[in-house]
């Protein structure tokens, strides 16, 4: 039997497709895909795919993994002209397969509120909600520092042999409702998210980037990163990495004295601007009202305020 041409063909990406992705046209303006294509060509097994449409290339879509068993899907762009047709349902539907072939337990992606096209795309696939996320991008640390105002400050480094008991008194109220696992920013990347455990802690608290501030029922605990920019300056020159904070718990006092400690830190290193990855429950409102309004897709040096959503599909759940 004949295949249709028009129907379209997912596949696995190849050195020769780079300029198709490149000419791609999308609604994507001042897009990172150029400055991490050719390190995701290079990746074996390939995890950069594509959707393939009369033969040329309509989209493409990259897979990482974020933990063990927990995959994530992103860089999703589907060409203008093929806009409207099913094809980003098809293609979203191929991708979660091959993660789960691939022996993903999870497979979450997050994509801005304003984004009607993909919310319907979940809502076609039943993939379910499963948190909203705030990411505050490039904050001026001094600003901020401004913002929080005079008062104590402090940021205890927690020592790696502390970690563990540090989650079990702090974890088990983090986890959402409906009993899923609460859910963190990866250490390198504000953008990408894996569940929040002891592990992760652990491994925070050897790298120097989890801190403490206060004792008993007033202490707080704040995690941090270290991650590129989403949209590297010009020139094509990879960005410098820039601190973020992952996670934020405790006390409100605590907080503050925590976040005073660790922007006087970072501006005594040269650091002019850190990012906030948490979810929406966390008592980020002083941060919001610092930020200007949202708007999609600002260029990358400028301070906002980013509203997401998060969604993802456990193996046991089947898509339509």
């Amino acid at each position: 039997m004949t295949r249709d041409a028009s129907t379209p063909r997912f596949r696995a990406a190849r050195p020769e497709d780079r300029a198709a992705i490149l000419a791609l046209p999308t609604r994507f303006e001042g897009d990172y895909v150029p400055y991490f294509l050719d390190e995701w060509l290079a990746e074996r097994p390939v995890r950069l795919w594509v959707a393939e449409v009369e033969g040329r290339v309509a989209g493409f879509a990259h897979l990482t993994w974020t933990a063990p068993g927990e995959a994530w899907l992103h860089a999703m762009r589907i060409g203008v002209a093929h806009e409207g047709r099913g094809l980003g349902t098809a293609f979203t539907r191929w991708q979660l397969e091959q993660a789960r072939a691939a022996g993903a337990r999870v497979v979450r992606l997050i994509t801005e509120e304003a984004n009607a096209a993909v919310h319907r795309i979940m809502e076609r696939l039943g993939v379910p909600l499963l948190a909203r996320w705030r990411i505050a991008d490039r904050m001026p640390v001094d600003a901020l520092l401004a913002a929080l105002g005079p008062g104590p400050e402090e940021a205890r480094p927690v020592p790696p042999g502390d970690a563990r008991e540090l989650a079990a008194d702090r974890l088990a109220g983090a986890r959402p409702a409906g009993g899923r696992p609460a859910l963190v920013a990866v250490a390198g990347s504000p953008w990408e998210l894996r569940s929040l455990d002891a592990g992760v802690l652990a491994e925070a608290a050897s790298r120097r980037q989890l801190f403490l501030a206060g004792e008993g029922a007033g202490r707080a605990v704040a995690l941090l990163g270290e991650g590129e920019e989403a949209a590297p300056p010009a020139g094509g020159v990879r960005p410098a990495r820039e601190p973020f904070l992952r996670w934020l718990a405790g006390g409100e006092a605590g907080r503050r004295r925590l976040l005073r400690a660790l922007l006087r830190g970072f501006r005594a290193q040269g650091v002019e601007r850190w990012s906030v990855s948490l979810p929406e429950e966390e008592r980020t409102g002083w941060l919001e009202e610092l930020l200007p309004a949202w708007q999609p897709y600002a260029p990358h040096d400028q301070a906002r305020w980013i509203r997401l959503r998060v969604y993802g599909c456990e193996r046991r759940e089947a898509s339509a």
